[in-house]
Formats: structure tokens, sequence, C-alpha cells
């Protein structure tokens, strides 16, 4: 099981999440493959994609193999395409979308899980989701500087995230 390279679309998009208080996980290995980004805690996994994936019919027919196999245990898939994770306008967009399908996918879940109920009490995961309030949080990961302006990012990624998107310009 190799382990994928982050493209910096997805690393963005992550980050954006991350600023979200969303319990993210990068590049999560689900025993078939590598999710780009997974919340395990409502069941969505987020794809990344470049323009390859539009145009080639192998890397089609590996997406929706990959979709199958994530739906068959219970994962909705959402497949962001590159061009939304490149300016910071349109990445917080797209994260506050996201935010809300997770949220609306979190409400589906509590309501699912009050219809399983047995000897009077609800199953031991919506106890434990309901008691968080939202989503879910998990330990926010470990935090290191800026490259750039010092300010705190996730240990191990050179830039915050207004860095990010300012070398992205300048990359251009």
């Amino acid at each position: 099981m190799p382990k994928n390279t982050i493209t910096s679309e997805q690393e963005a998009l992550y980050l954006a999440l991350l600023n979200r208080d969303v319990p993210a996980e990068m590049e999560k290995w689900e025993g078939y493959k590598h999710i780009d980004i997974a919340i395990p805690e409502v069941k969505v996994n987020i794809e990344v994609d470049g323009g390859h994936h539009n145009t080639s019919k192998r890397h089609a027919l590996s997406d929706l193999k990959r979709t199958y196999h994530s739906h068959k245990k219970g994962y909705a898939t959402i497949r962001i395409p590159n061009c939304l994770t490149r300016d910071k306008k349109t990445i917080e967009e797209t994260a506050e979308y996201i935010v809300k399908l997770l949220n609306h996918n979190f409400d589906k879940m509590k309501e699912e899980e009050k219809k399983i109920m047995y000897k009077g009490s609800v199953s031991k995961i919506f106890v434990e989701l309901k008691n968080k309030g939202h989503i879910g949080q998990k330990k926010k990961p470990k935090r290191s500087n800026c490259v750039d302006c010092s300010k705190s990012t996730v240990k191990g990624r050179e830039r915050c995230l207004d860095c990010y998107y300012k070398y992205m310009e300048k990359k251009k």
C-alpha cells in the first residue's frame, strides 16, 4: 500500500477544513485504497481530482471502482475538481459547502441511529456523536510554525493557509 503523493490542492482543502474544526484525515488507507481526505465520523470521503480524471477512461473507471468500494462500506464520496482549490475565495466557499454537506450527513446519521434502538437505549456511536454536539472533533493536530510568517500551522506543513495562497499566486 504505497502512500500517494499529497497535491497542493488536496493540502489546501484539508487545511481549509481543519480551520473549520472538521475532523479530517489526509491520505487515510481504508483497505482498498488511499482516501485523499477522509471524515470517518460522518462516513464521508473526499477525493480531490485533477483534470485527467475527466479525460481518461482508465482513471474514470478506477474512480468509479473506488467509489463503489467506499459505498459498500457505507461511505459517501465527494469529488472535488482541482479548479475549486486554487484560489482563496473559491476554496473557502468550497470548504463551506463541504461543511454543510457534512452537517447534513451527520443529521441523517442521527436520524438513522434513532431508528436503531434496542433495549430502550440508542447505539453507542449515536451517544458519542450526540455528546460531541456536531460532526465531532478529534484532537487538534500537532502544530508548527509557518516558514513565511511564523503563524501556527499543521505540523509537517511549511505554510499557513494565508501564506499558502500567496505562494500559489506567485507560482502562477
